[in-house]
């Protein structure tokens, strides 16, 4: 471990800076080129930079292998571009792009997939020069609505089923010779009323008055459909993995928490490693040998008490913890929330 401690700045370093270790720095430091600061010593130690008593300021640039908690404001003054293509902010044009670069003139670009949002619990208020788009639950369920600067909210998945709102309505939602049945659901804050218009009941209508079809059904191809215990799999496995997300990890007792393992001693060996170098003048390329020293570890035979592989103690409160798995979770009855029946009427039995 290096511990440096200085009483001003740490001057300029004009090539890469290592440290195996904690580097603590009490006010600047400025690299131009790359910091790098190896694993701690200590299982479950972080490694971190500190900029309580002053700047961390590095010229050239940062690269993390692993996880960053920040407690504080991360300010970038240029561009943000996290993974090379997981997430690009671009600060000349004020863009951000998600799975690919952030554009010029669209201010969000996505890239290879849709976007999920939670839902509300309520409509939310409406802003004068602001168009909301949001998820709200209807009946248990998210669905997709749109807002304009007067509160004039519409449903935009629709399947908003009459008889939700009033028990007694008609609806093709009940009627199966509705192949797929929609409707029109909007609201208006101020007005205080809602409507949903049963567009499927009223074309069903007119094809009957006027004995002409206005609909055409197809089948989906089959990469685009979807059994009811993929469905149920797949909601599972999500359910799963937002509770890991949630608690990741559990409590174990300290006969639990280690292991015998065998203690390693690092030596160095010395390789011959193949390099090349060119000759323009007869255009060849040459290969030739140098030595290279590698630390290495080597086993002792010797073993001693540890922590196993993912385990923590927690100074705190003086327990053990371990990762949980995805196996281990088990999930209450009502984890994946049942189709509405509408649905459920009209999956194929093969579908099942």
């Amino acid at each position: 471990m290096l511990l440096l401690h200085t009483i001003g700045p740490l001057g300029a370093q004009n090539t890469a800076m290592e440290v195996d270790g904690d580097l603590t720095v009490n006010k600047t430091a400025s690299v131009n080129e790359n910091l790098k600061i190896n694993p701690a010593s200590a299982p479950g130690t972080p490694n971190f930079i500190s900029g309580s008593n002053g700047d961390a300021y590095i010229k050239d640039q940062l690269e993390v292998d692993g996880n960053t908690n920040m407690a504080g404001t991360l300010d970038v003054k240029g561009n943000l571009i996290v993974d090379s293509s997981v997430l690009s902010v671009n600060a000349t044009y004020n863009t951000v792009g998600i799975g690919t670069a952030a554009g010029s003139y669209d201010k969000l670009t996505i890239s290879g997939g849709g976007i999920a949002l939670s839902e509300q619990a309520s409509v939310p208020w409406d802003e004068e020069d602001l168009a909301k788009f949001y998820a709200k639950e209807v009946n248990g369920r998210a669905e997709m609505f749109v807002m304009d600067g007067y509160s004039q909210y519409t449903q935009i998945s629709s399947h908003a089923d009459p008889k939700l709102f009033n028990p007694g309505a008609d609806s093709s939602f009940s009627d199966l010779s509705v192949v797929l049945p929609f409707s029109f659901h909007h609201g208006n804050k101020y007005i205080g009323k809602g409507t949903v218009v049963d567009l499927a009941g009223l074309v069903a209508e007119v094809e009957k008055h006027y004995g002409k079809s206005f609909t055409t059904v197809y089948d989906l191809p089959p990469e685009e459909t979807e059994t009811l215990q993929s469905r149920q799999t797949r909601l599972e496995l999500r359910a799963k993995e937002r509770i890991l997300a949630e608690t990741p990890e559990v409590e174990i007792s300290i006969k639990e928490a280690w292991e015998d393992a065998e203690i390693k001693e690092p030596i160095v060996k010395t390789h011959l490693i193949t390099r090349y170098r060119y000759d323009l003048t007869r255009e060849q390329v040459i290969p030739f040998q140098v030595e290279e020293n590698v630390t290495e570890l080597a086993s002792t035979g010797r073993y001693e008490r540890r922590l196993k592989e993912g385990v923590r103690f927690d100074e705190s409160t003086g327990k053990f913890y371990r990762q949980r798995t995805l196996d281990e979770i088990q999930l209450p009855p009502d984890a994946v929330p049942p189709l509405p029946q509408w649905i459920l009427s009209r999956v194929p039995q093969r579908g099942k």
